[in-house]
This record gives structure tokens, sequence and C-alpha cells, in this order.
């Protein structure tokens, strides 16, 4: 599945120094996205037992100052391990009046902060202002998502940019103290580029907003084998919980493949063979073992390393088409050429160039001579390549 907005929590609607929130139901890999607003400019002490009890880590992503540097909202997010309904999180230490809310959203990358699918872009809003710069996704179906704070309380409605439509999913006005506010409204933008100025609606005052964007999880954009069926013929998904496998890294000179699997389906096993053709790496089986955390480290000049073998059953309904899913990361100062190529015995099933920055989306591998059979997806290679230039 792609990302998916669950739901949100709200804190009381008349904080002053601190709040607190109860946490909905959750699923390991969701993340939740803390907003508060107060009238000063320090973070809350963060508490509640979704720390002391569950152990959740929360991080600061932004701070966003307002109203001449003298108030301020931050954004906070943690990533779930299971189901933390009930659960608090707490912030004290704060100024005269705060709000605070909670968004929950399914779907976000799991191997990385899921907030970075665009430069944050924030703004110190005249009164009267109700528009602010536009940010730029860098991946599809990353979920842009635009925050006002105020103080005193005022209601914002009506949040749009270009693209994509946003729907507002969480606001809290508190008349706590002097009054203060926060809304989130949020949106999927199913091509990257840009979103066009952000505008809103909201009685004239000197507000703060920002904007960003979450990442979405390669092993969840498409629901894989055994549970998605077209005309009675299983799709075969190659991803992050698939028969996917590969994300390679070229960071600094070195090369690193390493296989994510985060569902228990199939995965590159190279049970049959295991290569490493210029005798490049290190620990080149730890690309192979179905371990997010494991990879291996590419540290020659130029690379191939591959592996025949799919964990892949002997057999199973009948097989409409295959598909692979690559993503990868390649330092600015790397220059080269790097490729992810997919083979059947001597046929070329995929052969993908792949560019610094970019991820190679669900693609449908070529047919096999004769039609897929599950022997074949067992027997499946794949490999990386990288050429230095030069």
């Amino acid at each position: 599945m792609a990302i998916t907005y669950i739901a949100n929590a709200l804190g009381a609607n008349n904080s002053t120094t601190s709040f607190s929130i109860t946490l909905p139901a959750t699923q390991a890999g969701d993340i939740l996205i803390l907003e508060y607003v107060h009238r000063g400019l320090g973070d809350a002490t963060l508490g509640g037992t979704s720390i002391t009890t569950d152990g959740l880590t929360w991080t600061e992503k932004h701070d966003q100052q307002f109203a001449s540097s003298t108030f301020s909202a931050k954004t906070v997010w943690t990533r779930c391990t299971g189901n933390h309904t009930g659960k608090t999180i707490t912030g004290s230490g704060l100024t005269n009046s705060c709000a605070a809310i909670v968004t929950q959203y399914r779907g976000a990358i799991l191997t990385d902060d899921p907030l970075t699918a665009a430069t944050i872009v924030g703004e110190q809003n005249g009164s009267g202002s109700e528009i602010q710069a536009q940010i730029t996704t860098t991946v599809n179906n990353a979920w842009v998502v635009l925050v006002v704070a105020n103080s005193p309380d005022y209601a914002v409605t009506a949040a749009a940019c270009t693209s994509p439509t946003l729907t507002q999913r969480a606001e809290r006005l508190s008349t706590g103290g002097t009054d203060s506010s926060i809304a989130h409204a949020s949106g999927e933008k199913a091509s990257a580029g840009a979103t066009g100025s952000f505008t809103w609606t909201q009685t004239n005052n000197l507000s703060g907003s920002w904007a960003y964007a979450i990442k979405p999880d390669p092993g969840t954009a498409r629901t894989l084998s055994g549970t998605t069926t077209i005309n009675s013929n299983i799709v075969i998904g190659f991803g992050n919980g698939a028969l996917d496998v590969f994300h390679a890294a070229v960071l600094s000179g070195t090369t690193s493949i390493v296989s994510t699997p985060q569902q228990l389906d199939y995965f590159f096993d190279a049970h049959t063979l295991l290569y490493d053709e210029l005798n490049s790496s290190i620990n080149e089986g730890s690309a192979f073992d179905a371990n997010e955390l494991s990879y291996a480290n590419i540290s020659s000049t130029d690379a191939t390393v591959g592996g025949i073998g799919t964990a892949a059953p002997a057999s199973g309904s009948n097989i409409q088409k295959v598909q692979v899913y690559s993503s990868h990361w390649v330092d600015v100062n790397v220059v080269g050429t790097g490729s992810l190529i997919v083979k059947y015995s001597t046929q070329s099933l995929l052969n993908e160039t792949l560019l610094p920055e970019t991820v190679l989306e669900w693609t449908d591998l070529s047919v096999p001579t004769g039609g897929w059979t599950w022997a074949k997806v067992q027997e499946l290679e794949v490999s990386f390549n990288w050429i230095a230039a030069g």
C-alpha cells in the first residue's frame, strides 16, 4: 500500500504550559507526527508512557518561529514499534498557552527519516499574508504536509497548493492563557516536483507556517503476491518485502548493496550462485540474507555483484506478471554509471540505468520465453553494476 493517513489525536483545548495526548491504535512501522505551538521559543520537555513504557524516541524535525520570533511551533516524529494505543506523549516547560496535535500515517519509508521527501520550507507570515513558498518533492507518491500555527487561536481553513489537493487532518484551538492554535493538512502528490505556493484562509494574524513531505516506503507501494489476484493470476512483487532486495548506495567511492525485505514474501537469496566478478566486495552474502541491516561493501572503482536464486516457492497460482523495485543513492562526489540487471538464464528481463538520487518505481519484468513458471521465478538472477567515470 502507499502512504495512508490513519488518524489524529489532540491535546486539550485549554492547555497552558503543558500538554498531554493519548495515542490512537497503531501498527509497527506507522509514523506519528507531533506538532505543537506555544507563546515562547523553547522546546517542550517530552515525556509520557509512549517513552517511559514503550520506549519510543521522538525526534524534532522542524522549529518554526513567528510573530517577530517571539513564539514558536515544532514538528516532532516517531516510528511505532507495535500497538501503542492508550499510551501518551506529553510536553512541559512551555510558555503561557500551547496547542498540540498528533497525526498518524502508514506506509512511510521504514529504513530512513520519513520526513525527507522534500526540503522543509517555513515562513513567518505578516498579518493578512496567508501564503507561503512551495516545496519540491523528490519521489513519486510523497505526502505533502502544510502546518500553520497561530497565537491567539485562529481556525485555519481551505489549505491548498497547485498539487496535490490538501485535506485538513488535525487542528487544535486552545483557549488556555492568551490562546494558541495549530493545524495540519496533507495530501498525496503522485509525481515528484513542485507543489506551487501554499495558501489558506484565517483571520488576519502574525502566523507561522511550514511545509514538508513524507517519503513512501518502496516495499509498501504495491500489494504483494499471495494477497492480490487479477483474474485468478498472481502478481508477484519484487520489492521491499518481496523478491526485491537491492538498495545500492555509492558513498564517497564505496558501494553498498542491501537486501531489505519488510514482509515475509520473496527475496533474492542467491542459493544457486553468488558472484563478485571483480573481487570488489566484502561480505557479499549479506546482500542476500533478507536482513535490511546487513549489506555488502564494495570498495573498488568498478564493481559487479550478483546472485542467482530467490526464496520463491516451487509452485503456486498462475503468474500474470513479475515486477521489481529498486532504490539507490549515489554520493554527489562520485561520478559514474550504475545499472540493475535482472535475467532468467541468458535472457535479459530488465536493464535499468541507475541515476543519482533516483528510485526505480515498480517495473514489470519482460516475460521469459515460454512464459512465467515458479521454477523460473526461483532461478532469477539479479546483479548490480557500477562503472566509474574516467
